[in-house]
């Protein structure tokens, strides 16, 4: 009797064997789990029990993925890096797309992206130099906000999130500040 310990990749192709074992943060769609991990994304369904790996191999930037977020209106999924890049999919078996705006700054040489959030068709992307707001219909960068009151420019955002009409983010020491979603102009430091 034969029994095969590992699958074998085809001929002129490349298998990942990433492991999934420090989950980071999990986005639940229907009845699929999508799970960051320092192996890369996996998936899990919870009705086949199935789980899928996806690494470089299969068309990501990077194994090690920072945090990532669902855009519900239009299906997407943005998955981001602690190199500032950004990778995108609807169904990670087409394939994937890529942001690489934050990556390509030479302003500030920390770039991770360490949340998201979107409030209708843009994406708030926390960083470690600001906020990047992005148009996902237009899918370009709208505006950087790099000050924060009379904090100084370019402090790490830790963390982002939306409440009632309000944006807040975690400027770690620096405290919790408040701006209103509905502002003309975000760039503006008061």
């Amino acid at each position: 009797m034969n029994a095969v310990a590992q699958r074998i990749a085809p001929v002129n192709s490349w298998t990942s064997y990433a492991s999934h074992n420090s989950p980071k943060q999990c986005v639940k769609v229907g009845d699929e789990f999508y799970v960051i991990s320092k192996g890369g994304l996996f998936t899990y369904n919870t009705i086949t029990k199935n789980t899928r790996s996806y690494t470089s191999v299969e068309g990501m930037s990077q194994i090690d993925p920072t945090a990532i977020h669902y855009h519900a209106a239009s299906g997407t999924f943005f998955v981001g890096f602690n190199d500032g890049m950004v990778n995108t999919f609807v169904n990670p078996e087409e394939g994937f797309g890529f942001i690489s705006d934050i990556q390509r700054t030479e302003l500030y040489p920390a770039k991770t992206v360490n949340k998201m959030i979107s409030i209708g068709d843009l994406l708030y992307i926390a960083t470690e130099f600001g906020v990047v707001i992005y148009d996902i219909t237009k899918e370009e960068t709208r505006a950087t906000v790099t000050k924060v009151g009379g904090v100084p420019t370019g402090v790490p955002v830790r963390d982002i999130h939306v409440f009632g009409d309000s944006i807040f983010v975690a400027l770690g020491e620096h405290g919790i500040w408040k701006a209103s979603a509905a502002h003309p102009n975000l760039t503006m430091p008061n």
